[in-house]
């Protein structure tokens, strides 16, 4: 029609491309700048300290049109720790990514960036070092042969709870013991590449500056998503956002559905094993922690519960009734520090907002999931006085 918002919208994610995203946006009166980043499709060479700097170009470039006096910053999945981190060092500096606590730190040419006036977070993940830890498989015994395994901590063994054809169930000792060898193993990673890291720029390895770091049956770990008992549900009543467009107040619980065949992959290298450097490694999918669900979110750069903690702006959070991060995204509420935030969780969604159609028990039972998320979204942005 020729009119538009004057708030812009900002779209990306570190990996996946976000080149499709501007369509929703554009149809309901938006200016939407959907970019990619440089590691588009290259997680093996990310550098999480410099990724920042793309979110800025696209910042500025939106705030260049012509109309456009508010922006707004939607993360998606890993967009969720892009979108928060730029934002936290935007507001407070280039220290804040800094310090001798930091696995990796980011230089000071993240100093003077223009910080967004909202943030919405889609789905969002804890953060990409959170992700690795709770996914490796703890049952590895020796990282140079992953093969080799602690049969009484193998995720995959029917006398452990293992079930091949549904939803497993393990003893709370056997969750207990496993997430707290996850934690033990992440640290022995961390070791292991530092060293080495320590080595190359010693000149007393194969290269001066990096290294491949492959991580063996990396992906394949993850009890959440075996035994649906773990992190199932809200802890508190919180709003859920109906297939019919009605928002109810209740304990929402995940309708997602076990994923077994992971087992399947797990003696994988494709879709088992994480491809890294020791830089990216340490950069992105590393943190320090005691367990799988207790640790240290600023030993990293990417922990999204840390940096909301840090954020003042608006914030909208929604999460997928249908995926497996509804509690953490709202523990993401409980640590945000902004007065203005908002948290939902769509009902039947899947990952980010598509209908879960497997997991529908009637057909059609949740498929306004993405169009009713949409228009929570707008209607948002669009409340009188927030922007």
């Amino acid at each position: 029609s020729g009119t538009h918002s004057h708030v812009g919208i900002v779209v990306g994610h570190p990996t996946s491309s976000s080149l499709g995203c501007g369509i929703g946006w554009a149809s309901r009166g938006f200016l939407a700048l959907c970019f990619n980043t440089r590691y588009v499709a290259n997680e093996t060479a990310i550098s999480w300290e410099t990724i920042i700097l793309d979110v800025r170009s696209a910042v500025n470039f939106i705030k260049g049109h012509a109309g456009i006096t508010k922006v707004v910053l939607v993360g998606a999945s890993g967009g969720g720790p892009l979108m928060t981190t730029y934002q936290a060092v935007a507001q407070n500096g280039a220290a804040y990514c800094q310090g001798s606590n930091k696995l990796v730190e980011c230089g000071n040419n993240v100093s003077g960036m223009p910080p967004a006036d909202g943030v919405i977070l889609n789905d969002s993940i804890p953060g990409y070092g959170i992700n690795g830890l709770r996914f490796l498989d703890a049952s590895v015994v020796n990282e140079a042969h992953p093969e080799l395994v602690n049969s009484n901590l193998d995720p995959y063994n029917l006398n452990n709870g293992f079930n091949p054809n549904g939803t497993s169930t393990y003893s709370d000792d056997f969750k207990q013991r496993y997430h707290r060898v996850q934690a033990d193993r992440m640290e022995r990673l961390i070791n292991t590449a530092q060293t080495r890291l320590r080595r190359a720029e010693e000149g007393k390895d194969s290269y001066r500056d990096n290294d491949v770091f492959v991580v063996g049956k990396g992906e394949t770990g993850p009890l959440f998503r075996l035994d649906l008992s773990i992190a199932h549900s809200t802890a508190k009543p919180q709003k859920l956002l109906k297939n019919d467009g009605s928002v109810v107040t209740q304990i929402v619980e995940s309708v997602r559905l076990p994923a077994p065949s992971l087992g399947d992959q797990s003696d994988l290298f494709e879709g088992g094993a994480r491809l890294l450097t020791l830089q990216s490694f340490l950069s992105l999918r590393a943190i320090r922690a005691k367990t799988a669900y207790e640790f240290d979110m600023s030993s990293n750069n990417n922990s999204t519960g840390y940096h909301l903690q840090h954020i003042s702006v608006p914030l909208l959070l929604v999460t997928s009734g249908a995926h497996y991060f509804i509690r953490d995204n709202e523990t993401h509420y409980e640590l945000a520090a902004s007065a203005d935030k908002d948290f939902v969780v769509t009902e039947g969604a899947a990952h980010t907002g598509p209908p879960c159609v497997p997991c529908e028990q009637v057909p059609g039972q949740y498929a306004n999931s993405a169009v009713n998320q949409m228009n929570y979204m707008v209607s948002w942005i669009n409340q009188p006085g927030r922007f």
